[in-house]
């Protein structure tokens, strides 16, 4: 499952509202992983050309990179892609389900005064469908765990364990 926070959705749709009448696409920046994904924030990308993308639709590794690092940098994680744009067949080219990995949300929109919304996701039973939910996104802050303690130095002397002589 899918939840997108509704600021990531206007974010999204203001991206595809500008790059009329190419598709806007991004990664989509939250928590989560395999089952269940949350989307905070969509950071726009830009889509590898035609002649380098080999007839499928790929990002351009340099803003994937640079978008990880920044969600990293956040404490969150790239949890999905995204491609938006007037005319966006919600039916995805069968070369691009091929591509996609594991634990990543697959989202198509198709903007409009009701934007609909098509999720997809690699399973180990193959590319399946996922849903959508549109909602607020909980701050996780207040259930993360605390960090955990650096390891203590330890003794090179008084390693532990057995002594070799």
């Amino acid at each position: 499952m899918l939840q997108l926070d509704p600021a990531a959705l206007a974010t999204l749709l203001a991206q595809a509202a500008k790059a009329r009448p190419q598709p806007a696409c991004g990664l989509l920046v939250g928590r989560g992983g395999l089952g269940r994904r949350e989307a905070l924030v969509a950071e726009a990308a830009a889509a590898l050309p035609a002649d380098r993308a080999r007839g499928r639709f790929d990002l351009h590794p340099g803003d994937w990179q640079r978008i990880d690092r920044l969600a990293r940098s956040r404490g969150q994680d790239v949890v999905g892609v995204f491609w938006a744009g007037d005319g966006a067949a919600l039916s995805v080219l069968p070369t691009d389900a091929t591509t996609a990995f594991e634990g990543y949300s697959y989202l198509v929109v198709a903007p409009g005064p009701a934007p609909r919304l098509f999720a997809f996701e690699l399973t180990i039973h193959g590319t399946e469908v996922e849903p959508v939910e549109v909602a607020v996104v909980a701050d996780g802050a207040a259930t993360r765990p605390p960090p955990m303690a650096p390891m203590p130095r330890v003794d090179d002397k008084n390693a532990g364990g057995h002594q070799l002589h």
